[in-house]
């Protein structure tokens, strides 16, 4: 890798991160009066799609190194193709003091997506630069996929 692509990476990175502080700072507010699976509800209706499948039980611990136990309830989809980078993950907390936890795991996963697709797949490498991210109270959303300003307006319409 030369330096020219390296600055690339960094700089990709660098604005992820920005993007994902912005948006958290933005949105952070009030509390849902609904249950973490009236929201997963909603959502599991909106992207049962060919796309994206519910992800096995230790899918959470496996790429965001978090353990789905420690939380109230979490729904996690992933790519059902190897080549694409769409994922889409909620998480209920039972305590606001998991969301930096929370955060920087997300953070992490963001980093490693676009490292990952910035070489091969520059389009996918693009969707994980606009991945939204949404946290009120204790539910945190995120979103990476064409369809993320659709699915972050269903999320919010959903607390």
């Amino acid at each position: 890798m030369n330096n020219g692509s390296r600055f690339t990476t960094a700089k990709y990175i660098v604005t992820a991160i920005l993007v994902v502080f912005v948006l958290v700072m933005a949105v952070s507010g009030r509390e849902s009066t609904k249950s973490f699976s009236e929201i997963a509800q909603a959502l599991e209706a909106r992207t049962n799609s060919a796309s994206l499948q519910t992800a096995a039980s230790g899918d959470l611990k496996r790429l965001y190194g978090l353990d789905p136990a420690d939380y109230e309830g979490v729904l996690l989809k992933t790519a059902v193709s190897g080549m694409s980078a769409e994922e889409l993950l909620f998480i209920t907390l039972k305590d606001k003091s998991q969301l930096p936890a929370v955060e920087s795991a997300i953070n992490q996963r963001l980093a490693e997506r676009s490292s990952i697709f910035e070489g091969y797949a520059p389009e996918q490498a693009r969707l994980v630069e606009d991945a939204r991210i949404i946290t009120r109270g204790r539910q945190v959303f995120l979103v990476i996929s064409a369809d993320a300003d659709n699915l972050s307006r269903l999320f919010l319409s959903s607390l």
